[in-house]
C-alpha cells in the first residue's frame, strides 16, 4: 500500500462520545456507527493508497499519547476532538507539537449548536 510523503500514511482520532454514535441524538449526529464511519475511512484510504491508523478515546491523556506516540509515523493528523474542541487544551498543544498538518472535523455545525465565547 502506498503511504504518505514520508512513507508512513495519516492518524484518525475520534474523540469523546464518538463510539456511541448511532445511538446518541441521531438528528444531529446522524445514524452511522463509528465502526461505519472507520469502514468508509478505511475504504476511501485504501483507494487513495494511502495508510491510515484509527483511535477513538474518551479520554483527553489517551488521545494526548496517542498523538505523541504515532505522529512520528505520520504525515498528518485528522481528529474529531468532540467536545475537546473547546475544553481540550493539552490535546490542542499535542496537535500543535507534531508540526504535522492537522484537519479537525465535525459530525455538525459546532458554531450553529454552541455558543461562542
Amino acid at each position: 500500500m502506498k503511504k504518505g510523503k514520508t512513507g508512513q500514511g495519516v492518524l484518525v482520532l475520534h474523540g469523546p462520545n464518538l463510539n456511541m454514535l448511532g445511538k446518541r441524538n441521531k438528528a444531529i449526529y446522524g445514524t452511522k456507527t463509528l465502526k461505519e464511519i472507520n469502514s468508509l475511512i478505511e475504504d476511501r484510504a485504501r483507494e487513495l493508497g494511502v495508510q491510515v491508523t484509527i483511535h477513538q478515546s474518551n479520554q483527553e491523556g489517551e488521545l494526548v499519547d496517542l498523538v505523541q506516540t504515532h505522529a512520528a509515523q505520520s504525515d498528518s493528523i485528522i481528529v474529531n476532538p468532540g467536545a475537546l474542541t473547546h475544553y481540550g487544551l493539552s490535546l490542542r498543544d499535542a496537535l500543535e507539537d507534531t508540526g504535522l498538518p492537522i484537519m479537525e472535523v465535525h459530525l455538525s455545525n459546532i458554531h450553529a449548536r454552541e455558543p461562542c465565547g
